[in-house]
């Protein structure tokens, strides 16, 4: 996190998506997502880094149409998480969070998947913006 300010939160969408269905979502979300968005979080505002969070699930060996409704479901849950942690940050800090779930599985691990992570990954760590540096 330190050089980039990239941070992985990555969860086993599985479990997630089996307490989903049975409505535990909320139970669940601080122990496998919640506890790693609180110490990134602590330790960025701590060291004045602005964190650029990104959800990567594993373990998606069979696409679910209910996965979207959990990826949606997740990212609304970081955003509210987010906004309840904004006091601990000095105005000039800000946090990023992606905006979109990766998906991983090592059922299905080709080069075309591999090269997509790659991409987006490459984006946020080269985006000046995000990296706070000025342009000419």
């Amino acid at each position: 996190m330190a050089g980039s300010g990239i941070c992985f939160v990555c969860f086993n969408a599985n479990i997630l998506l089996k307490n989903m269905k049975m409505d535990h979502l909320e139970e669940i979300y601080f122990s496998n997502i919640g506890n790693y968005v609180d110490m990134i979080a602590k330790i960025a505002s701590q060291f004045e880094i602005e964190p650029k969070i990104v959800l990567l699930a594993t373990k998606v060996d069979k696409k679910e149409l209910d996965h979207e409704e959990l990826y949606k479901h997740i990212l609304d849950l970081v955003k509210d998480q987010l906004e309840n942690l904004e006091g601990m940050f000095s105005g000039k800090q800000s946090v990023y969070l992606i905006d979109e779930v990766i998906e991983t599985s090592s059922a299905y691990g080709d080069k075309k998947t591999m090269e997509e992570l790659y991409q987006k990954i490459a984006s946020l760590y080269c985006n000046q913006f995000l990296m706070g540096e000025k342009t000419f």
